[in-house]
C-alpha cells in the first residue's frame, strides 16, 4: 500500500479547519451558557410583584445577547417587559447570533460576543436572586473548559 506524500498545505488547511471548528464550538457554547444563564424577570418572584408593568413578560435581557466580527455595536432589541418569556427570548438571541458562528474562522479576527441593555452588569453583579454574580464570566470559563469532547456548563 503507498503512502501519500506528504503535503505541508493539506496539513496546513487541516489544522486551520480544526481550529475554526474548535472556536466556532466554544463561541456556540459561551453564547448559549450566557443565554441561558441570563435571568429572565418573574413578577412572582419579585420583593414587590405589584410593581410589575401591566403586561409585563421578562426576557428582555436575555434576547439581547448579540455577536459580531466587526466590533461592539449599540443594538437593543425590544423594550424592557416585553421581552417574550424565557423559551422565545432564548431562541430568538441563539438564532440570530448562530449565522454569525457559524461563518467566522480565525483568519477574520475577533468574534464579540455582547449585551447592551443599561442593566446586564448589575445583572451580572448579583442584583438578581434567579442568577449568581458573576454568571457571565462563568458562562465563558465552562465554554472554555473541555472535558471529553464536551463543553461543561455552569
Amino acid at each position: 500500500m503507498a503512502r501519500k506524500p506528504f503535503s505541508a498545505r493539506e496539513t496546513i488547511d487541516a489544522v486551520r479547519l480544526s481550529v475554526d471548528e474548535l472556536t466556532q464550538e466554544t463561541a456556540f457554547a459561551a453564547l448559549r451558557n450566557v443565554i441561558t444563564g441570563t435571568p429572565v424577570g418573574n413578577p412572582t418572584r419579585w420583593q414587590y410583584p405589584e410593581r410589575a408593568p401591566a403586561g409585563y413578560v421578562g426576557g428582555h435581557a436575555r434576547r439581547n445577547w448579540n455577536v459580531s466580527t466587526t466590533g461592539f455595536d449599540s443594538t437593543i432589541v425590544g423594550e424592557p417587559g416585553a421581552g417574550g418569556g424565557e423559551g422565545s427570548s432564548r431562541n430568538e438571541a441563539i438564532s440570530k447570533a448562530a449565522p454569525v458562528i457559524a461563518k467566522f474562522d480565525v483568519a477574520q479576527g475577533k468574534l464579540y460576543i455582547f449585551n447592551n441593555v443599561p442593566y446586564i452588569g448589575v445583572l451580572n453583579a448579583g442584583h438578581s436572586t434567579i442568577a449568581p454574580p458573576n454568571f457571565v464570566e462563568k458562562a465563558i470559563q465552562a465554554a472554555t473548559q473541555i472535558s471529553g469532547g464536551r463543553e461543561v456548563i455552569p
